[in-house]
């Protein structure tokens, strides 16, 4: 077994993702995990900053994202810094990570995912 450190399979260069959406059907992709159900697996953090002038709500939206069960909500405080959003969830299977927000172009996403093959 190996472990990577991987950027987020959403950003460019490792640059923070911009959330631009606010609703579920054009939810920004974040990261797609690793394909296949065997032993090979991502633990995903990300973390969430907001750059606007008041707290933002971050829905993140683990899978299908169909399922309400498999979302996560969290207010982000006004230009307070990073916020861990999602510890070290493991996915695999090719399951997807979206998020949005409140408001477009508020809240900031960056991460990596420890890759495990």
């Amino acid at each position: 077994m190996s472990v990577s450190k991987i950027i987020l399979s959403g950003s460019a260069h490792g640059l923070g993702i911009s959330v631009t959406s606010v609703v579920s059907g054009t939810a920004n992709t974040l990261h797609t995990a690793i394909s296949g159900t065997g032993a090979s697996l991502d633990e995903t953090w990300i973390y969430a900053n907001n750059i606007g002038t008041t707290a933002e709500v971050l829905t993140l939206m683990f899978g299908s994202g169909l399922i309400t069960r498999d979302h996560i909500h969290f207010t982000v405080p006004v230009k307070d810094g990073m916020y861990l959003v999602a510890p070290g969830f493991v996915l695999r299977n090719g399951a997807i990570v979206k998020g949005f927000g409140q408001t477009a172009s508020k809240i900031m996403i960056r991460g990596y995912v420890h890759r495990v093959t």
